[in-house]
């Protein structure tokens, strides 16, 4: 059966598959996770075998933060759903367009409940290529526009076993995953460095404005530590009364966030939007990072959004405990955002 591909003026040694045929000649497959009936909220524990859930799947990467665990027991009653090296784990629903590409260390992880497990198998498909590929524009909005929902997107073996695969020769693979995967190592490395930058900055902010340890400091007659002069001097050296949140510095008055903000709600149609306009969507904002790494284009977009200006902060207001909250600071004019997203401009 011909398949449709996705890219124009392919090599012509290129084939054109689809994913499941790419996983079948290599002797994989694309499974479905357990399945609630198969494991219960109760069976997680506080020390065991890491059960990647898709609120775990980053961009490419499993994220391990509040990862749920599950008994060696359990791991071995449901091995056939256990990970290994090379495969490529999707979210059922929601964020649909995310995947984790399983490393060495993730070896023998449960894919969960509500995650897909794409197994390419052996000496057909590369699989960080196959990951890389996956992560193409085009292909992820084959995948949205393919999944089933229009409030919450759902994935299926299906939809993904049909997804339309360039296929080059391995060796050729490889080279195309050794060069992107150096430029992923980099990528990777810079978003530690804002990890490390973001910790520092939460705790600079707790510190001198939760906590108000320079005021403190000036109180007792200290010089406020790892603080010059000039920024010491914007902090007073007494408290006042801030009424329901207590005690806040002298001059500084409490308040809520609309005194400072307003929420402007810019509608734009469709048939406004320029082609190739950046598009911000819930499933692009990470978490608990300000920083806007990641954005589909608007290409399809069919409804009125919401369009956004530099400076604006976004604030994710579906499912807010992801604390998905970002500045736009782009030069590309403006983005569009989904109606998940406040906006808000000071």
């Amino acid at each position: 059966m011909r398949v449709e591909p996705l890219f124009n003026l392919l090599p012509s040694h290129w084939e054109v598959v689809t994913l499941g045929e790419a996983c079948r000649r290599g002797g994989g497959d694309v499974q479905t996770g357990p399945f609630g009936s198969q494991l219960h909220a109760s069976d997680y524990v506080p020390v065991g075998i890491p059960s990647i859930m898709p609120k775990n799947i980053g961009e490419n990467r499993v994220d391990i933060t509040n990862i749920a665990r599950i008994t060696p027991e359990d791991a071995k009653r449901l091995s056939r759903y256990l990970v290994k090296p090379g495969d490529i784990v999707y979210s059922r629903r929601g964020d649909v367009e995310r995947r984790a590409l399983i490393r060495k260390e993730e070896e023998g992880w449960l894919c969960g409940t509500g995650c897909l497990r794409i197994r390419s198998g052996k000496g057909i498909v590369d699989p960080r290529y196959a990951s890389y590929y996956l992560g193409h524009l085009s292909v992820r909005d084959w995948i949205v526009r393919h999944a089933i929902g229009a409030t919450m997107p759902n994935l299926n073996t299906s939809i993904l076993s049909s997804l339309p695969f360039v296929l080059p020769p391995l060796d050729e693979q490889k080279a195309i995953a050794h060069i992107l995967g150096t430029l992923d190592d980099k990528i990777e490395l810079n978003q530690q460095m804002n990890q490390t930058l973001e910790a520092i900055a939460r705790a600079l902010f707790k510190s001198w404005f939760i906590d108000f340890d320079p005021v403190r400091a000036k109180m007792d007659g200290r010089q406020p530590a790892g603080m010059d002069p000039e920024t010491a001097a914007l902090f007073p050296d007494d408290f006042k009364d801030g009424g329901a949140i207590g005690k806040i510095p002298a001059g500084w008055r409490s308040g809520v966030l609309k005194d400072i903000f307003e929420n402007p709600k810019r509608t734009i149609r469709p048939e406004q939007i320029p082609v190739g306009t950046p598009y911000v969507g819930l499933e692009h904002m990470p978490k608990r990072s300000i920083a806007l790494s990641d954005w589909g284009v608007s290409d399809n977009v069919e409804s009125n959004k919401f369009q956004f200006e530099n400076g604006d902060i976004l604030f994710g207001k579906l499912r807010p405990y992801f604390h998905k909250v970002g500045v736009a600071i782009q030069n590309q004019g403006y983005f569009i955002l989904n109606s998940f997203f406040n906006n808000f401009s000071p």
